[in-house]
């Protein structure tokens, strides 16, 4: 009875996974997630400053797994003498599910 109860539980907890995170099928549905992950692990700094995240693909490194990306982020209020790269870093999402790695 421990062993139905365990694998039912494990076969829900895969269910709910998969349904959760659907795959992604584009480029721009694959920056979705990378945007989202963004704000939440405040990847521009320690807070979120006013601006948007933009993803630039790269597609000579793109696998039939993954997405890559480089994520800029562009400041709302930048003083236009300002000099410097916007650069966050570069990521890959993995399109079975769009797992940002």
């Amino acid at each position: 009875m421990r062993r139905l109860l365990a694998a039912t539980a494990v076969f829900l907890a895969l269910i709910t996974r998969a349904s959760a995170h659907p795959p992604v099928t584009s480029e721009d549905a694959a920056c979705q997630p990378l945007k989202t992950a963004a704000v939440q692990r405040h990847l521009a700094t320690e807070t979120n400053p006013p601006g948007s995240y933009e993803c630039e693909a790269a597609p000579d490194y793109r696998t039939v797994d993954h997405y890559v990306f480089g994520l800029h982020h562009r400041y709302q209020d930048k003083d236009p003498s300002w000099v410097g790269g916007n650069l966050v870093g570069w990521y890959a999402i993995r399109a079975r599910d769009g797992e940002v790695r």
